[in-house]
């Protein structure tokens, strides 16, 4: 039973990596190209894989569309599945709103309605109406809010 699910399961992979899903849509395709029907009808694993490997490039993948500032900063600090791009922003400035203390970490507000909290118990002095900037680490994902200078690790809650 599984033989017979590996190539729905290979084509979902390949399918899912590659940006069709979204190439399809927009051009409203009802089922699977011939080409990668043949895919799925072949018995042999090694000449399967070939197969997609042969097939799955001639169909594209749509290019990335550009996002708006306004965009990247609400998604700023949440996690991500795609590449960065080099153009994207890595800093934000806001106005803290509501400030927590709780067990040696303090959680942030900010005008924007974006909440971070912080990583690792170490004393900021921060209060309500503080401007601050939150600056990406890395593209792993680390961030840190900077506050007159000083600065924290923190990770984005909303």
């Amino acid at each position: 039973m599984y033989r017979l699910l590996l190539p729905v399961y290979v084509t979902a992979i390949l399918l899912a990596l590659s940006g069709l899903p979204e190439a399809w849509a927009d051009k409203k395709l009802e089922s699977l190209p011939d080409s990668l029907e043949a895919c799925v009808d072949e018995e042999d694993d090694a000449l399967r894989l070939a197969c997609y490997d042969r097939e799955v490039p001639r169909w594209g993948s749509i290019p990335p569309t550009e996002i708006s500032r306004q965009q990247q900063e609400e998604e700023f600090g949440q996690p991500r599945l795609d590449a960065f791009d080099e153009d994207e922003l890595t800093e934000i400035t806001a106005t803290v709103t509501k400030l927590r203390k709780s067990g040696g970490k303090v959680t942030v507000w900010l005008d924007n309605d974006q909440v971070w909290q912080q990583k690792y118990s170490k004393s900021l002095l921060i209060k309500e109406g503080d401007e601050v900037s939150i600056e990406r680490k890395s593209v792993l994902g680390g961030h840190r809010l900077v506050v007159r200078g000083r600065g924290i690790e923190v990770k984005r809650l909303n």
